[in-house]
């Protein structure tokens, strides 16, 4: 798909503007104490988590395991993002078995922020229960100050049950980042980031065109639509014309960032044509510019008379 020019420019000049960020901290900066590479140990820990998580509830039921895994400033969609604990704590147990595996692993070079995604199958029990319910689930999970893993975005889709089981995580093929070499400010990344998605936003709305996001796709990027099985990688998503259509226009919330600024995540709200969205994202770093390697929009339910 050609790339509009104009946009590109604009992609551009913002990039510049995050990558000063780095450029302020010197190439020769101690890395902080406690902050160390990411580790084959590492990611095998934050899979393991996960797992774990997993096992929680199918044993002792759905809010429990979440309350044992939900940091103290966790996020869930429901479907616009809310407060973690509180969802958790304010709701009874749920009747039903929701069980997940993960079957795709990332984390960041510093080893502090990491993701997992995969399909997860959540079977209601009790009087007139739903039919089971399919999709794919995306957890976000930082270190804690006493070294576990907790989740601090759970966010996920809908779809039919696959067609066929999607392959467990191989350790082997994992591609884990090098050490940082610099320690750069998170809070100041974090703010170039929300910046870039702020600029992509502008970018949408004087031309109304997706592109503006597809743009800085990273070519293995995961794009998951409802009621569709995710996409892995650009050209797959183009493809299929994943995009719902009409006018696009977003509104970044918030957002995270990893100590060694190579992993991030941004989410907020997103309206295309007469569809409403929350859309979540997570950015990888390459150099000076920040990639989409993963896209996900949730409807929202239009109000009556909307």
């Amino acid at each position: 798909m050609k790339r509009a020019a104009p946009i590109l420019i604009a992609f551009i000049c913002f990039f510049a503007t995050a990558a000063t960020v780095f450029a302020a901290e010197p190439a020769t900066a101690a890395i902080p104490s406690g902050l160390t590479a990411g580790t084959a140990t590492d990611l095998k820990s934050l899979v393991e988590a996960e797992r774990a998580f997993s096992r929680l509830s199918a044993e002792k039921g759905i809010r429990t395991a979440f309350l044992a895994n939900l940091a103290p400033d966790s996020v869930v969609f429901r479907p616009m993002p809310v407060s973690g604990r509180k969802a958790y704590e304010e709701s009874p147990e749920v009747a039903g078995r929701l069980t997940w595996r993960p079957t795709f692993a990332d984390i960041s070079r510093a080893g502090d922020l990491g993701y997992t995604t995969g399909p997860y199958e959540l079977i209601s029990s009790g009087p007139g229960a739903p039919a089971p319910a399919y999709g794919h689930y995306v957890s976000i999970w930082r270190i804690q100050p006493d070294g576990s893993w907790k989740v601090v975005v759970d966010v996920g889709i809908r779809h039919p049950r696959p067609a066929k089981e999607a392959p467990d995580i191989k350790f082997d093929e994992v591609w884990l980042p090098a050490p940082p070499a610099a320690a750069p400010d998170p809070g100041a990344v974090r703010s170039a980031l929300l910046g870039i998605d702020w600029a992509l936003s502008a970018a949408a709305a004087k031309t109304g065109l997706p592109e503006v996001l597809t743009a800085v796709y990273a070519e293995d990027v995961r794009v998951y639509r409802p009621n569709l099985e995710p996409f892995i990688g650009r050209a797959a998503a183009e493809q299929a014309a994943v995009q719902p259509p009409g006018k696009w226009e977003w509104v970044p919330l918030d957002g995270g960032i990893a100590a060694s600024a190579d992993l991030g995540f941004t989410y907020g709200t997103l309206e295309a044509g007469s569809q409403a969205f929350c859309y979540f994202r997570i950015w990888k770093r390459s150099g000076d510019a920040w990639n989409v390697v993963l896209d996900l929009l949730s409807p929202v339910p239009q109000k009556p008379g909307s």
